[in-house]
């Protein structure tokens, strides 16, 4: 949520298949993009690193939350700052993933994922594959964000399961409870006359948001125009998606929603039955952090700004006061 307005005015220079094209004779990346065990596609962008010597690197895996995939404007700012110039590039194979709130992760399954625990297992599938694939010192997770409880749940499911997949993690700027960052900016999404906002459900109890009103819904819409369907054309050029500002919260619910009648039917044996796939509600109250930071044993770090506009302080709070000693 955190990187939505800040990326507001960057969203108007969404990236272009030609500059895709120049980005790549530019920076070498290649396309990644995995089919899961449940069907599921997974995409992003793979950013070799080479210092010359024969001995394995780490990998940083990466996303930076709602809306964004490997074409939006947090990605290509990471790659500005981290990647781009080898004087300060971070010495580690990077494979920025698209958030399953994204358009290109749409455009690849025809439904959405608030991500949270289904988005960590996915991370944890990728780094499976890719691990038996290649050699790495390390495997070390970067979320921002929504993508942030990713990472959380991602190291506290490795430790869960005994997979030892990941070395380290930060979360920055971490939407803690998607009950009130994102639910409540969508449950103030305005809806067509006579037409009931779907996401006013998950506000019932203690979660709900602070709300900035009508600035963070022109803000949504900005990505959703200006992001999210550019990027689902680029992954689906044949693709015919056409929103309405009203629409979005009804196709937004009805996406996720459908996310969870597929985990209802595929989920793994080893899914974690704590986190429940009932409904949309019931799986943003069961993933809060502040209910599952006491599990984490893998190095994490947690980085939050007292001035995040999406994100209240609160929240942040909360999560240290359920960590402890951790």
């Amino acid at each position: 949520l955190s990187t939505l307005i800040s990326s507001v005015s960057y969203a108007l220079n969404i990236i272009t298949p030609d500059e895709v094209r120049s980005w790549h004779a530019e920076s070498g990346f290649e396309q990644f993009k995995l089919q899961l065990a449940d069907g599921t596609w997974v995409g992003g962008l793979f950013f070799e690193y080479d210092d010359g010597t024969p001995a394995p690197k780490p990998l940083l895996m990466a996303s930076f939350g709602m809306f964004q995939d490997r074409w939006g404007t947090e990605s290509r700012k990471f790659y500005d700052l981290y990647i781009k110039d080898p004087e300060r590039r971070i010495p580690a194979h990077i494979l920025i993933l698209d958030h399953p709130t994204a358009g290109a992760f749409f455009a690849y399954n025809d439904q959405l994922s608030v991500g949270s625990y289904d988005d960590a297992r996915m991370w944890m599938e990728v780094a499976r594959f890719l691990r038996s694939e290649n050699e790495f010192s390390g495997i070390h997770l970067f979320g921002v964000s929504m993508s942030g409880q990713t990472v959380v749940h991602a190291v506290i499911e490795d430790e869960r399961l005994g997979t030892a997949l990941f070395d380290s993690a930060v979360a920055v700027s971490i939407a803690p409870d998607f009950r009130a960052e994102p639910g409540g900016q969508f449950a103030e999404l305005p809806t067509r006359d006579g037409v009931e906002n779907p996401w006013k459900q998950v506000l019932d109890g203690p979660g709900e948001s602070a709300g900035l009103g009508g600035l963070k819904s022109a803000a949504i819409w900005v990505f959703i125009k200006k992001q999210f369907v550019p990027s689902y054309r680029l992954a689906r050029p044949d693709g015919d998606l056409e929103l309405e500002r009203h629409d979005l919260p009804v196709f937004l619910w009805q996406a996720c929603g459908a996310r969870l009648g597929l985990l209802r039917e595929r989920r793994p044996r080893t899914w974690n039955p704590e986190f429940s796939l009932e409904d949309i509600p019931g799986f943003m109250t069961t993933t809060r952090i502040a209910d599952v930071i006491d599990g984490v044993r893998t190095p994490l770090v947690l980085l939050s700004a007292r001035d995040d506009p999406m994100v209240p302080r609160v929240r942040f709070e909360e999560v240290l006061r359920a960590a402890g000693d951790n």
